[in-house]
């Protein structure tokens, strides 16, 4: 952009929020004015690099909008991609002004310290297996992040269903799920059941129901104090079970239990993969010649064997006829196994040949 006459960089001016050293945040769009009212001629250059560590290993360009106005300023705008140390270069006539380069510091554009989580899906005590819960998470002040939540539990597996994260649109997410516990199908399982504190006659009943309907067979060991007892079972199949808990004849919260069967792994039925290329199909090379002539060999010197019929003399020999047919002139007079005798009044030599 060619402004005025002469050239002064030094008095070019430049202000705006997207040169402050402090207060954006990363992923918030951001600008700053170039003014080049008071610098004479030259071309206005604008450079913004951000750190290494923030989109890749190496220093990188970060891309920006110039905007000319009416009045020989410029807007630029650009969006810092992360969080981290930037520069932003401004260039006149191509010399770089005396207030560049401008070193900007990009803070994330969340604050996880301000955002806070609760509701009965939280309950330090734990929530009720297989019975729907939830929670709600408040951000207002954190910045514009979706949040992300995960589940981990002490088994493999799966740990909730049905769970899904709703926008209230007021700076707080409701999410809810239900808790799943997996166990694996044909292996020890056990759990403890503790009343301690519930007094009365201390009559535990436990029913495990397969997902067939099955009763399932449990032991329980009672501890020294007989308010812990253990409970000791094999699934046989997988499905959800259900464990019904009762304590002197009433149910105890959150009975009946769901408890997921899931098949263990088995890595003896993983197949092998291929290491390599699959063999090509075998293709037959047709013959790029002329037929191959038929084979002539010549038999034992001992005369022939006679043929069978009328014989009017002359020479004989033997054609096979799945390579020959016999020439006209030739006259069939005998057969041997496999073999066709005929007689030539031509000229032969004088030993009988055998054609294959």
């Amino acid at each position: 952009v060619l402004i005025g006459e002469g050239s002064h960089p030094e008095n070019v001016k430049v202000y705006g929020p997207g040169v402050e050293k402090a207060g954006l945040k990363a992923n918030e769009p951001t600008y700053f004015t170039v003014d080049c009212g008071e610098a004479g001629q030259g071309d206005v250059s604008i450079g913004i690099k951000c750190a290494p560590g923030i989109v890749g290993p190496a220093e990188a360009d970060i891309d920006f909008d110039i905007i000319k106005n009416d009045n020989d300023t410029f807007t630029v705008k650009y969006t810092p991609p992360g969080p981290g140390q930037y520069t932003v270069m401004v260039l006149f006539a191509d010399q770089e002004i005396p207030v560049s380069p401008f070193r900007i510091k990009v803070d994330p554009s969340h604050d996880a310290a301000k955002v806070r989580a609760e509701g009965p899906g939280l309950n330090k005590t734990g929530v009720e297996v297989g019975k729907p819960t939830h929670f709600t998470i408040y951000t207002k002040g954190a910045g514009k992040v979706t949040p992300e939540v995960s589940f981990v539990g002490g088994l493999k597996g799966e740990t909730v269903r049905d769970f899904e994260i709703i926008d209230n649109h007021d700076y707080s997410y409701t999410v809810r799920y239900s808790a799943l516990q997996q166990v694996d199908v044909g292996m020890d399982q056990e759990f403890t059941i503790s009343s301690h504190g519930a007094g009365g006659q201390a009559k535990l009943d436990l029913k495990i129901t397969s997902p067939s309907r099955r009763p399932i067979p449990c032991k329980l060991e009672s501890g020294s104090a007989n308010e812990v007892t253990t409970v000791k079972y094999i699934p046989p199949e997988e499905g959800p079970y259900r464990l019904d808990i009762s304590y002197d004849g009433n149910p105890i919260p959150g009975s009946p239990f769901t408890v997921e069967g899931v098949m263990p792994p088995d890595p003896s039925k993983v197949s092998r993969p291929s290491l390599g290329p699959p063999d090509p199909p075998k293709v037959r090379r047709p013959s790029l010649g002329p037929p191959d002539l038929p084979k002539v060999r010549r038999p034992s010197l001992g005369p022939p064997d006679p043929p069978k019929g009328p014989s009017s003399g002359g020479m004989y020999f033997t054609v096979v006829t799945s390579l020959a047919e016999p020439d006209s002139s030739l006259q069939g007079i005998g057969r041997r196994e496999g073999e066709v005798i005929f007689r030539s009044s031509l000229a032969w030599p004088p030993a009988p040949w055998l054609l294959m």
